[in-house]
């Protein structure tokens, strides 16, 4: 395989999100994409002509137009008119809609989801915004709980740790892990669906949001308050001349892009891993060693 494709990294590649498969987008629309993003600079802007794209493909020019309309009615990408100085229409610009964001986290998404989240670190993006509440003076159960365990790991590689847990620390891990969490405070799709369908008729759109997109957006809205931040969202972000909902894929990278408050599903999420870390930590030392330990 080697000797037939050359897959030096150092000449390049291009990384997708996983959400992007998820789209559905014909076979000629993705690779309409691919070539766009390959093209495309750190802002996920390129000027390709459709004569050019087509001879990448082996498709028409018709063809290819047809492509990039289909990947601008899924949100993935917009074009703009570009105009010489002597009035003539130049070739259109293409803005691939994810790829600046993309490119961007793809170096911190690692460091991002080893962190444990604390109320007092999370950036105040928001604007206009009261954030008083946000940060409680006094930490709760759970978060001294997970500021134990923060301690316990240090800087040892998963699944290692620094420094053994305290018996009393997995005792409280477990305890608060098993608390029910009201079932009230857990969107569910229809919850979402009503929410949207709420939104969009408030904002004036002519046509009818898309039905069932809830049951996607569920595993990013674990509360009621999740649901009423990306409500809020949508409205700072609204422009009074859009006529279409936006799409799924859209809505979830919204969602991934509001800011993280603490909550009792997230804390127990956090409970959980470490607990699971702790097992798998013990699972691979010898049985001599945790005798000495428990001894000890």
């Amino acid at each position: 395989m080697s000797e037939i494709l050359d897959c030096d990294p150092n000449k390049g590649f291009v990384a997708f999100p996983v959400a992007v498969f998820d789209l559905e987008l014909t076979p000629g629309a993705f690779r309409t994409l691919a070539e766009l993003c390959r093209m495309a600079n750190a802002e996920g802007q390129c000027w390709p002509s459709l004569a050019q794209v087509g001879r990448k493909l082996g498709r028409s020019r018709a063809a290819i137009s047809g492509y990039i309309a289909e990947l601008r009615d899924v949100g993935v990408i917009t074009t703009e008119e570009q105009k010489m100085a002597n009035g003539y229409n130049y070739r259109l610009r293409y803005t691939v809609t994810f790829w600046k964001e993309w490119r961007a986290g793809l170096g911190k998404s690692r460091r991002r989801a080893e962190r444990t989240v604390q109320p007092a670190e999370r950036p105040l993006e928001t604007k206009n915004h009261i954030h008083n509440n946000h940060s409680p003076s006094k930490p709760s159960e759970v978060v001294d709980i997970l500021s134990g365990w923060k301690i316990a790991v240090g800087k040892a590689p998963y699944p290692d740790f620094e420094s053994w847990p305290s018996d009393t620390l997995i005792a409280r891990s477990r305890s608060a892990t098993n608390r029910a969490i009201p079932v009230s405070d857990r969107p569910i799709s229809a919850d979402i669906d009503a929410a949207l369908s709420r939104f969009f008729a408030n904002v004036g759109l002519k046509s009818a949001p898309p039905l069932g997109i809830g049951p996607a957006l569920v595993a990013y809205l674990p509360t009621q308050a999740a649901l009423a931040r990306l409500i809020c969202a949508l409205q700072e972000d609204w422009q009074p001349h859009w006529r279409k909902p936006p799409s799924k894929f859209q809505l979830i990278r919204l969602c991934k892009a509001l800011p993280v408050i603490s909550d009792a599903a997230t804390e127990q999420k956090l409970l959980k891993s470490y607990l699971r870390r702790w097992k798998l930590y013990r699972e691979r030392l010898p049985s001599a060693a945790i005798s000495a330990t428990v001894a000890a």
